[in-house]
Order: structure tokens, then C-alpha cells, then sequence
């Protein structure tokens, strides 16, 4: 049986403590409805079994801003009659996120698994404090790792930090780093495809024959290509993730394309070195 997943990556909410993520010509929030409008528009069309959301959910939220993300999200699944799971990502706050999302206790980190249909789905936790690179800790590529040995289904992952590929050779500074050690745990394993975001711009490329699929912003797009010159724009868009036996294919749906700067003050970010960062900064308590 095939299914359609839809990813949303990045969508940096507004919070009520008036942290914003730069001066946007559109309110990041009416960005994601956007989103959700527009999957409502094809839900006769798409059949979607699940939408994800791979993190950097609030800017720098609190807890009542994490409650009211999970009123809206429960409202829109409702109204699409698609399940909506989250993860975490740099710019979340965990704390908050537990007491306002998930009223739970709180705990370091937010990764789990669940079940659609033949397929495994693991949704992981890369961030590491409030840095912007991803990091996977012994206990959860220890946790992953027990689980993949243990099933014999294939398995799909969402995080939101990308592993390391040809297309994020200009943000390895920001990207998961020890990708190394992630595929150290999942060679061998029926492992499909890797979905991520954080980059603010779409890719796709295979490592050693596993999918891996970057989801654009809801929020804004970053222009990557002058290696230390990083450029803001406003963009609007989500992927479509469609699995059918072990064939995974991804696509981009935009909504909103535009060239001029996000903030037009310092619509630029300067990298000096785009290189991969000392992994003594994970060892530091």
C-alpha cells in the first residue's frame, strides 16, 4: 500500500514575548496557513495518511505560545482529517514545549516512533541546547540503534537538523554534525529516506543509497550559494513524501516566490568559515 506523508519545516512562529525572527514582509504565521489552506484545497487530491512538522515550530516560544500551537495544529487536523506530529528544533524551546504542548514532565530531549502501516517512522531530536548545529547524543543513537535491530520493517526518519551531502557543503557550520555517527547506526538497516529542514532551502541527494530530502522554510528562504554571503528572501513552501514499497519521492509545492529581501535593512548573513565546527562544543556540559 502507498502512502503520502506532507512535510512542513521551519514555520517560526511569532511568540508573545515579541521575539521575532527578522522584520518578514509576511507574518511567518499567515505563511503556515497558507500551507494548511492550500492542503486543504487538494485534500480530495493528495489522501495525505500524515503531515509532519520538523521543527523550529515558535521562535523562542513560551508556554502559552506552545499551547496555542497545539490548539491551532488540533484544529487543523481536524478540519484536514490528517494526523499532525512534530519535532523540535533549534530555535524550540524543550521546557516550554513540554509544559505547554505536551503537559508532560519535562524531560532533555523529544524523539520517539510510531507506525504507518509497513513503515517505521522515527522522529528524532537534533538539537543540542540553543546552538543552531544539530547534534545526536550517545542515548538516542543508542535508542535508535535497539530499535532498528529489533524490527524488521522499514523505517523512515524526520529531524530537523540535515546529515551532511554534496547540497550542504555551504552550511556544514549548521547542519547535523556527526552525520557520521547517524549512518554508523543505520548501515545495514532497511533505513528509506532521512527528511529534514533547518537549512531554509530545498535539496535531495543519496548517501550511501538512502534518501535524504530538505524541506524548505514556511517562513523564508536562505540563498546559500555565495559561501559567505547568505542571503534572506520570503518564500512560502512544504513537500510531499510519497512512499510506495521501498520507491520514495519527494516534491516542493510553493506558494510564495519572492526575490526581495526578508529584511530589507541586512537581508544578508556573513559566514567566515562554513566548515564543520570543533565537536569539542558537545562534549562541554
Amino acid at each position: 500500500m502507498a502512502y503520502r506523508i506532507i512535510q512542513i519545516s521551519d514555520p517560526h512562529l511569532h511568540n508573545s514575548n515579541g521575539i521575532r525572527e527578522m522584520r518578514q514582509q509576511y507574518i511567518p504565521n499567515d505563511k503556515l496557513q497558507l500551507v494548511f489552506d492550500d492542503i486543504y484545497r487538494h485534500r480530495n487530491d493528495y489522501h495525505a495518511a500524515l503531515i509532519v512538522i520538523t521543527g523550529d515550530l515558535v521562535h523562542e516560544g513560551n508556554q502559552r505560545d506552545y499551547q496555542h500551537l497545539k490548539t491551532s495544529l488540533h484544529f487543523e487536523s481536524h478540519r484536514l482529517g490528517i494526523p499532525i506530529i512534530v519535532t523540535l528544533g533549534n530555535h524550540d524551546r524543550t521546557a516550554e514545549f513540554f509544559r505547554g504542548y505536551l503537559k508532560e514532565p519535562i524531560r532533555d530531549k523529544y524523539y520517539y516512533q510510531l507506525k504507518l502501516g509497513r513503515y517505521d517512522l522515527y522522529c528524532l531530536d537534533t538539537t543540542f541546547k540553543n546552538l543552531s548545529q544539530g547534534y545526536l547524543d550517545a542515548d538516542q543513537l543508542q535508542w535508535l540503534s535497539d530499535q532498528l535491530s529489533t524490527s524488521k520493517r522499514s523505517a523512515l526518519l524526520f529531524m530537523h537538523h540535515p546529515a551532511a551531502g554534496a547540497p550542504m557543503g555551504n552550511m556544514n557550520f549548521s547542519i547535523l554534525q556527526n552525520s557520521d555517527k547517524l549512518y554508523d547506526v543505520i548501515r545495514g538497516h532497511r533505513v528509506l529516506g532521512m527528511f529534514s529542514g533547518h537549512v531554509h532551502f530545498p535539496a535531495t541527494f543519496l548517501r550511501e543509497g538512502i534518501l535524504n530530502a530538505v524541506c524548505d522554510s514556511t517562513a523564508y528562504h536562505v540563498d546559500c550559494r555565495d559561501v559567505h554571503d547568505h542571503t534572506y528572501k520570503d518564500s512560502t513552501s512544504y513537500n510531499i513524501i510519497d512512499i510506495d514499497g521501498d520507491n520514495v519521492g519527494v516534491r516542493n509545492v510553493y506558494l510564495v516566490s519572492d526575490n526581495q529581501f526578508v529584511d530589507t535593512t541586512n537581508g544578508h548573513m556573513q559566514i567566515r568559515n562554513p566548515n564543520f565546527v570543533s565537536h569539542k562544543l558537545f562534549l562541554k556540559s
